[in-house]
């Protein structure tokens, strides 16, 4: 089944199985009519139960408790339900909400053995079930956690096209993977393989350091005796800068940190020293995390224009700083605008008009937050394909509406803007104004504006319109 928002959920649970077209005319050769409702082996039991739904996710009023309360009744009522496997899912999403635990773990169990492998609740119901130390829990919750890692490997084979989406993509996979291991690790531990336990959390750590997987490495390193080992993973757990690390696991790892120092020295002389290295090390692997994700977004640290690389649709990112000396024309739209469309084959127009001026370039910057729509949308219209994305310079440049039609002189300074346009005089008003930045040689236009500089947009924006122009719309 669909996994659905709750509320989305319980407007499909109260929709009849039947069709509900209006019935035929009878015919007369029959004696009874086909369009009648889907009836079971008791003559009308499939209406008696919709009924039931119906009435009892209405009396519930919209409280999740109720709707609880109402949905197990119906369950008992009609254990053979059809609706049954989304009634249960309904179960899980409103336990999940309140924080019932109970309930999270009992339908979490029968969700996940219909074979799904949704992250979010596999993140939810698994350290439920890990409570649960015994043999057939921890095969159980081992086969869950390997269904977790190929829901991991699907994340990493759905890489995005765009630049700007990586980092946030990088972060859910290696999340996602690392999960997959610590949750692995403790069903192997349970079942006694403490060298294979250890390996996985290890594993969980290198990918993405989190107090979770360094706890999990500290737990088997002192079980299979390497309590040096222990004591550091420990530390680190104890230490590192982790917002999912709330203040009872630090509490309960300062606890078996003393326990095992202890043990080990005799004394807790010394303890706070290996916290302290504990801060250095988690410190340099974060940081080092941080640095992978923001190679992967280069603009993430710029604040001129000239510093930004824009990544592209198709080919090799641009670096704004290898345009210095030539007029650019950026031209800020998103799929979602339709005086976007509109101008699109007025602004090829100008394009060709100047295609063979190698002092001018024209960039198609897309402003989209969803860069996936990007491409099926360029395909579909039969635009260019050289289209880059705008990466965070739309901010710099403060574009708050489109579409805008940005030019750049050859030094670098902000000649003209154009916020909307004038259908009918679009094409020769940007082409005039291409030809006076190419003839401008001092690079005058917005006083402190350049490709080194923060751009600030003119006072005398927006242009004047006439009567039936294509106003600009504004960015979300």
């Amino acid at each position: 089944m669909k996994h659905l928002p709750i509320l989305a959920a319980l407007f499909f649970l109260t929709l009849p199985i039947w069709p509900q077209d209006a019935p035929a005319a009878p015919d007369s050769t029959s004696a009874t009519s086909d369009s009648s409702p889907a009836k079971d082996e008791s003559g009308d039991a499939v209406d008696l139960e919709e009924e039931a739904l119906r009435a009892g996710v209405r009396d519930a009023n919209g409280s999740q408790i109720d709707i609880i309360r109402a949905l197990e009744k119906h369950l008992a009522r009609f254990p053979e339900s059809k609706r049954r496997e989304e009634i249960q899912y309904v179960l899980l999403k409103s336990a999940i909400d309140l924080g019932d635990d109970t309930r999270v773990a009992r339908y979490g169990v029968l969700f996940l053995d219909t074979g799904a492998n949704d992250v979010a609740v596999m993140d939810r119901v698994i350290p439920l079930l890990l409570r649960d130390p015994s043999e057939a829990m921890s095969k159980r919750v081992l086969a869950y956690a390997k269904r977790y890692e190929t829901a991991a490997q699907a994340i990493a084979e759905n890489r995005p096209e765009a630049t700007g989406l990586l980092p946030s993509w990088k972060q859910k996979r290696d999340r996602a993977f690392a999960r997959a291991f610590v949750f692995q690790a403790r069903a192997e531990g349970n079942l006694g393989h403490f060298d294979e336990a250890l390996k996985l959390a290890r594993r969980s750590y290198d990918i993405d350091p989190s107090s979770e997987s360094a706890r999990e490495m500290g737990r088997w390193q002192a079980k299979l005796g390497q309590n040096g080992e222990a004591l550091a993973s420990y530390a680190d757990a104890f230490a590192i800068e982790d917002p999912r690390n709330d203040a009872a696991h630090r509490d309960q790892d300062l606890i078996r940190l003393r326990e095992i120092y202890v043990a080990k020295n005799g004394a807790e002389t010394g303890l706070g020293d290996l916290i302290l290295a504990a801060h250095d090390r988690t410190r340099t692997a974060l940081a080092t995390k941080r640095a992978e994700l923001d190679a992967l977004a280069p603009n993430a640290a710029s604040t001129k224009p000239a510093e930004f690389v824009l990544a592209a649709l198709e080919g090799e990112p641009l670096s704004l700083a290898s345009l210095r000396g030539k007029v650019v024309v950026l031209d800020f739209w998103a799929t979602w605008c339709g005086p976007c469309r509109m101008q699109h084959p007025l602004y090829e127009e100008v394009k060709q008009r100047f295609a063979k001026n190698a002092d001018v370039r024209f960039l198609s910057v897309n402003t989209d937050e969803d860069r996936e729509a990007v491409k099926p949308f360029i395909l579909e219209n039969g635009w260019p394909q050289q289209v880059y994305f705008e990466d965070g310079l739309a901010g710099i440049l403060r574009i708050s509406s489109i579409p805008t039609t940005l030019i750049i002189g050859r030094q670098g300074a902000v000649f003209s803007r154009m916020n909307g346009f004038v259908p009918d005089t679009f094409v020769d008003q940007l082409s005039s104004r291409v030809n006076e930045a190419l003839n401008e040689s001092g690079g005058a236009g917005e006083t402190s504006g350049s490709m080194g500089d923060v751009i600030r947009p003119p006072d005398s924006e927006p242009p004047a319109r006439a009567e039936g122009s294509a106003q600009a719309r504004s960015v979300p």
